[in-house]
């Protein structure tokens, strides 16, 4: 439901591993740790990512709080309880389909 990002180093320990979300009008928008110790907390479904880092050595301490059973499935999945059928296989599969029917476009 929700994930606490720390910052366990100083900002200044490295270069990139610039933090970033989807935003609902399709914008990434940027969000800065300021010290160690800060932190950031969102919707764990939120499409998010890290830039690479190039330089240092990036610590965060990363907290995931959800509802429901534990899950192995291989996607951000919606079902709180009960069995996921969904697999890596699914996922790769679909990707694949979708990028080439997007490419013959």
């Amino acid at each position: 439901m929700y994930t606490v990002d720390v910052l366990l180093c100083e900002p200044s320990d490295y270069r990139g591993g610039v933090f970033s979300t989807l935003e609902a009008d399709g914008a990434s928008r940027t969000h800065a740790f300021e010290k160690r110790g800060d932190a950031l907390c969102f919707q764990s479904h939120k499409f998010h990512s890290v830039s690479p880092v190039t330089a240092g050595e990036r610590r965060v301490l990363i907290v995931e709080f959800w509802l429901g059973e534990a899950r192995t499935c291989a996607h951000r999945c919606p079902r709180h309880w009960g069995p996921c059928t969904y697999s890596a296989g699914d996922s790769f599969l679909r990707r694949v389909f979708v990028s080439n029917v997007a490419g013959d476009l």
